[in-house]
């Protein structure tokens, strides 16, 4: 009776064998579809996770190169894709400025004649150079981008990023994400993924070389009888 009740009050109707399996059937059927969906969700999450640490690691490199922070390169790439521009043109920008920076020292001359420090972070340099510059004529203003690397639809899009730069961070402070310490523990896992897969690659190297030192006068016999037939 306790069988017969309990599987009463799971809405199977034991009337039967037949009708029994034939639910067990249905269920077994629904179980299976909702592990499909929790694979396949996995899947699309891992991909996910393993596609944001690759552009994480990215950033890292960047931010080695050009001395500006994680934190400040997330913000502006996405700021430059919400105002017409892209993340990638951004960066580059970026890269260019600091790069010219560098090898010009006249240009860190120019920059404090404006007011600005250009020692610093050069996303900031960016950006207050955009601000210094406003009064500009356009023209003029394109001329200083070009002398320093920034494309023209970067810098025109530079005008209207200042809200999107700091609602990105808003965000990423409330969610509690330290952008710069994301980036460097990214890092430090595709470093070690990269040993993985050059070790693997030493392996399928060394495996081809002893196969190569012990069949291929096997192989070379082969082909002659061949062609002898």
């Amino acid at each position: 009776m306790v069988l017969r009740e309990l599987l009463i009050a799971i809405s199977y109707q034991v009337n039967g064998f037949k009708p029994f399996m034939a639910g067990m059937g249905q269920a077994t059927s629904a179980f299976g579809t909702l592990a499909k969906t929790a694979a396949a969700a996995s899947a699309v999450v891992v991909g996910a996770v393993a596609k944001m640490s690759d552009e994480l690691d990215k950033l890292y490199f960047v931010s080695q190169r050009t001395k500006a922070s994680a934190e400040n390169l997330a913000a502006l790439g996405y700021a430059a894709r919400q105002t017409g521009a892209s993340a990638d043109a951004m960066t580059s920008s970026v890269e260019n400025m600091a790069s010219r920076l560098r090898r010009l020292p006249g240009l860190t001359q120019m920059l404090g004649n404006m007011g600005i420090d250009g020692r610093g972070d050069p996303t900031q340099i960016m950006l207050k150079m955009r601000q210094r510059m406003a009064a500009m004529p356009e023209w003029v203003q394109l001329q200083y981008a070009d002398l320093f690397g920034i494309d023209e639809k970067t810098w025109l899009a530079l005008k209207n990023m200042g809200e999107y730069v700091a609602d990105q961070k808003n965000v990423a402070r409330a969610l509690g994400v330290d952008m710069d310490k994301a980036a460097k523990s990214a890092n430090t896992l595709w470093t070690q993924l990269r040993r993985v897969g050059m070790t693997v690659e030493l392996l399928a190297s060394k495996v081809v070389q002893h196969l190569g030192d012990r069949y291929s006068r096997a192989f070379s016999d082969m082909a002659n009888a061949i062609v002898r037939n």
